[in-house]
């Protein structure tokens, strides 16, 4: 097999995406690929605004693997299977990641942490939907965050985590205002 990731943004690069589908990358380190960032990988500046990510495959940042700036508007990230971490979208330690009117909905990470987001930047949420997202090996099935975390208006329904924390999973500095929990499972505790 080969590895056929879709998009790649250099740290000197800027990418703009509007109304459009990026899907079905694949990137694993056993085929000569970082394993990060099945459909894309970002060092530089990524938008996404009226579009989609999804079917997207990799050991980590399924959907998105963003090690830079990321904006994120009026899109959805869906049925994105990372096999660590990040079955959506990880944001790397020295990123940041802002998300407005969005919808994670079905993204798997199948042996650790953040079944829609793994974040260890910063990562703002508004006006956003998280649902049906699940962590098969450890924890949030929603969000993992060991960053900073700031959200409003938003929803977490529906997650699941087979160990701890469906919804959010915090150990960095979290800030929720305006926004509903429901219906998120944990296999263990939270």
């Amino acid at each position: 097999g080969s590895n056929n990731r879709v998009l790649e943004v250099s740290a000197a690069g800027n990418l703009t995406l509007n109304q459009v589908t990026v899907r079905e990358g694949f990137c694993y380190s056993f085929l000569s690929c970082s394993g990060y960032g099945g459909n894309i990988y970002s060092d530089g500046t990524l938008t996404v605004t009226n579009s989609t990510i999804t079917n997207g495959t990799a050991e980590i940042g399924a959907g998105v693997f963003n090690n830079g700036t990321m904006t994120m508007t009026n899109s959805t990230v869906l049925v994105n299977n990372a096999e660590f971490y990040a079955g959506g979208i990880y944001n790397g330690y020295s990123s940041t990641l802002t998300i407005t009117n969005s919808t994670f909905t079905n993204n798997f990470a199948t042996q650790n942490a953040g079944g829609a987001i793994d974040s260890g930047g910063i990562l703002t949420i508004t006006d956003s939907t998280f649902s049906g997202n699940v962590s098969e090996g450890s924890a949030a099935g929603g969000i993992n965050n060991v960053g900073t975390l700031i959200m409003t208006g938003s929803t977490i329904a529906g997650n699941t985590a087979f160990d701890y924390a469906g919804g959010i999973n915090n150990v960095g500095t979290m800030t929720i205002t305006n926004s509903t929990f429901s219906g998120n499972y944990a296999g263990s505790w939270g």
